[in-house]
C-alpha cells in the first residue's frame, strides 16, 4: 500500500496460504491504522497485491489528537491499566462504553474516538477467541474455526504494529 507515493509498513501477520485455491473471496478482512501526513491537503491512495485480489471496503480519515482534558488523562491511564497482562481479566466493555461517551460528548476532539477504536478491536478479537470451536459461531460468522482464529488475530494487527501501543501488552 502506498500513500502520497509513500510506501506504508502493513505489519500484518502472516499465514499460509490454503491448500486448495479458493473460488470465491474469504470472509475476514484486513485492518490498517496508522498516522498520515500531508502538506497539501490531498491524498493518493496505491493498492497492489501479487497473488490476491484487493479491494477497499472502509475508509476513515480522523485528525490526530492526544489527550488534553483531565478526563482524557485520567481514561489513559485507564486504557494502560486494562491494557497490561494484569488487566488482562478486567471487562473492556465499561470503558468502552465511558469512551464512546465521551468521544459524542466533545465531537471537537477525536482523542476518545480514537481510542475507542483500539479498544473495540481488542473487545472484538478476545470476543471472536472466546467462540473458539463452538458450531453456532460458525452459523453467525459464516467462517470456519480456523478463519474466525485467523480474525481474531488480525484485529489485533494495529496494536501489535505499534510498539508500545497501551494496549500491545494483553493483545499479545
Amino acid at each position: 500500500m502506498q500513500i502520497n507515493r509513500e510506501e506504508q509498513v502493513l505489519g500484518w501477520h502472516g499465514f499460509r496460504p490454503p491448500p486448495e485455491p479458493l473460488t470465491k473471496p474469504i470472509e475476514h478482512f484486513r485492518l490498517w491504522l496508522g498516522n498520515i501526513k500531508t502538506s497539501n491537503g490531498k491524498l493518493q491512495f496505491r493498492f497492489n497485491s501479487e497473488r490476491d485480489s484487493v479491494r477497499l471496503l472502509s475508509l476513515e480519515l480522523v485528525k490526530m489528537d492526544d489527550p488534553m482534558t483531565a478526563k482524557e488523562f485520567w481514561l489513559a491511564e485507564q486504557i494502560d491499566e486494562l491494557g497490561s497482562w494484569e488487566g488482562r481479566d478486567k471487562s473492556i466493555k465499561p470503558l468502552l462504553e465511558e469512551l464512546w461517551f465521551e468521544s459524542q460528548r466533545h465531537t471537537d476532539r477525536n482523542w476518545c474516538y480514537q481510542q475507542w477504536q483500539y479498544l473495540d478491536l481488542l473487545s472484538r478479537a478476545e470476543e471472536i477467541r472466546d467462540w473458539r470451536g463452538w458450531e453456532w459461531a460458525k452459523r453467525k460468522t459464516r467462517m470456519s474455526m480456523i478463519r474466525r482464529h485467523q480474525q481474531g488475530g488480525m484485529l489485533l494487527d494495529p496494536l501489535l504494529r505499534e510498539p508500545g501501543h497501551p494496549l500491545e501488552e494483553r493483545a499479545r
